[in-house]
């Protein structure tokens, strides 16, 4: 295994063992939102935050893909 490819999955890992790790100490409610004076104007559900986790997974997969595509070398 490469070691980007070690990295990537570590960094993925990581975010989604942290998410599953607070998950219990979240309050089922949680701000999602703050107006300009700092206070909460939309609250939303503890789980809206899994978003961070599955997207980083998201991008690191679509990167790992990318870098799979074997390169073309022009002749000039």
């Amino acid at each position: 295994m490469k070691k980007n490819t070690f990295i990537m999955i570590t960094v993925a890992l990581i975010s989604i063992l942290t998410f599953a790790i607070s998950l219990p100490f979240l309050p089922s409610e949680i701000p999602a939102h703050y107006n300009y004076l700092g206070e909460a104007d939309r609250y939303g559900s503890k789980y809206e935050n899994l978003v961070w986790p599955v997207s980083i997974c998201a991008v690191e997969l679509l990167l790992w893909i990318i870098g799979r595509i074997p390169k073309r070398h022009s002749i000039a």
